[in-house]
């Protein structure tokens, strides 16, 4: 199994956020929700140093697409 933090895997999962991110207008997160987000994520267990461990984005650019989702579901 391909770990979520594998550069094959980020390249995957990135072209995939870059492609709801453009279906979505490349629209930015309100400012309110990015900083809500910021938050759960700064205290999440599956971040390691700033990237997601399940879903291997970077989060400080995965938090302010309005199109993407926390893979375990706390936004």
């Amino acid at each position: 199994m391909t770990s979520p933090r594998s550069l094959s895997n980020k390249v995957v999962k990135f072209a995939g956020a870059v492609i709801r991110h453009a279906a979505d207008g490349f629209l930015r997160a309100e400012d309110d929700v990015v900083a809500k987000r910021e938050g759960l994520c700064n205290v999440c267990p599956a971040n390691r140093d700033g990237e997601c461990d399940l879903c291997g984005c970077s989060i400080k650019l995965k938090i302010t697409w309005r199109s993407e989702r926390c893979p375990m579901e706390l936004w």
